[in-house]
């Protein structure tokens, strides 16, 4: 076998540009693959971000049934003791916590009203789970902090002829049942990753609200952080471990992870991988017909060399061995330079990203959860790179047997017509 091996590898070196081109066929498919596998966790990366930023926090502990029915009559779900579960937040892990009460109302700018589902929140300690305050992008984050103070998503407050000093009526029902309202002053914009925050985000003081909306210290959802994690994987199943804690601690509570709360995105998202691997299968099965061709074309050149080495003694099996080896030679170099593109190419994904916001027009473009704003970055996924190469080396062995069975066939006496 090792005298096969030698012989091969002889076979490689002297014809370099075939075993070249062969070569760079699979290193581009595989490398593609990779860098595609890293954009696209790198995509997913950014819509669970944009969800966990401004909506569904890592984890959300509610009373049952309050978010299949909060765009109802969500003051009607409380939770009795939100500052106990703080507490065995905090010691399961979790970075931060806030406390959010959502209600239904109505925005006027006294001439045009539109509906929202709007926020009472806690100014100081919403920035440690949620990212509005840095998503400000004009004003100031509720400088008067008990004052009766309303932020406003960036396009919300467009639509309704709104800037910062401007005055608004916010209606809604208060937790006894009836309607109320209030003249609010907006004192900051945002303008965030989350389409629904800019498109109807309305978010006002809990000093604000307590009279407003005669809450009593009601509060509807408690909000919790996580330390950033390395990959999106790893973060939906930290978020699923402080949940399960929290779950066991508290049965009679909802308490749902981010993977929970985004389940239908996350089946997606499955799909899309599944997508990527048929994309890796068809562009390695070019490259195997490429490894194909350039055996198919080492038998037809060496038939001389075939009959040689068989009049000296050699086996149909070695012949076949020796050209599946030559395959296998030709995939493995290919496979490790594709390996190796690939790095390079998740490596400036991580480290630079796409700047896609500026192929599109103000700024982005909206796909849902999906903010298209910026940079994409992508994501370091070391079992692409190592299903890759292996991947590629399978296929260039099966693609090279093709050929060397018919190497294996050839009789000596018609081989050495050619000699």
């Amino acid at each position: 076998m090792g005298t096969l091996w030698k012989i091969a590898f002889r076979n490689v070196l002297r014809h370099k540009r075939r075993t070249a081109i062969t070569g760079v066929v699979l290193m581009f498919g595989i490398g593609v693959y990779i860098m595609f596998g890293s954009m696209l966790a790198g995509m997913d990366r950014m819509s669970i971000d944009s969800m966990v930023d401004y909506s569904t926090a890592s984890a959300k502990v509610t009373s049952p049934g309050y978010l299949e029915t909060m765009s109802g009559t969500p003051l009607d779900f409380g939770l009795d003791n939100p500052a106990a579960i703080e507490k065995a937040a905090l010691a399961s892990g979790a970075s931060g916590t806030t406390r959010r009460t959502a209600f239904v109302g109505q925005l006027s700018n006294y001439v045009d009203a539109l509906p929202v589902m709007a926020f009472a929140i806690d100014p100081a300690t919403d920035g440690t789970v949620f990212a509005l305050e840095r998503a400000v992008d004009a004003g100031e984050w509720f400088p008067g902090r008990e004052a009766n103070e309303i932020v406003l998503g960036r396009k919300l407050a467009a639509e309704l002829g709104l800037s910062v000093g401007d005055w608004v009526v916010l209606s809604g029902r208060t937790r006894p049942g009836a309607e109320n309202a209030d003249e609010f002053v907006v004192v900051a914009t945002v303008d965030a990753a989350d389409p629904q925050v800019s498109n109807s985000g309305a978010y006002v003081s809990y000093g604000a609200a307590e009279g407003f909306l005669e809450l009593d210290g009601l509060v509807t959802e408690l909000d919790l952080a996580l330390p950033r994690a390395a990959t999106l994987d790893r973060a939906l199943d930290e978020a699923d471990a402080l949940a399960a804690a929290l779950r066991a601690e508290f049965p009679e509570l909802s308490t749902r992870s981010v993977k929970d709360q985004a389940a239908d995105y996350l089946a997606m998202r499955n799909m899309k991988s599944k997508f990527s691997y048929v994309m890796m299968l068809v562009v390695l099965l070019i490259g195997g017909v490429g490894i194909v061709n350039t055996i198919l074309m080492a038998v037809y050149a060496r038939v001389k060399e075939i009959g040689v080495l068989r009049a000296y003694g050699m086996l149909g099996r070695d012949v076949k061995s020796l050209f599946t080896i030559e395959g296998v030679i030709v995939g493995a170099i290919g496979s490790l330079a594709g390996a190796l593109f690939g790095l390079a190419l998740t490596w400036y994904m991580v480290e630079y990203g796409i700047p896609v916001g500026v192929f599109f027009q103000d700024g982005g473009l909206d796909m849902g959860n999906l903010p298209l704003t910026g940079s994409m970055y992508g994501e370091w996924k070391p079992l692409d790179i190592v299903v890759g190469f292996v991947f590629g080396v399978v296929v260039s062995f099966i693609a090279a047997r093709i050929p060397a069975r018919r190497a294996a066939r050839l009789e000596v006496t018609d081989a050495l017509r050619f000699v």
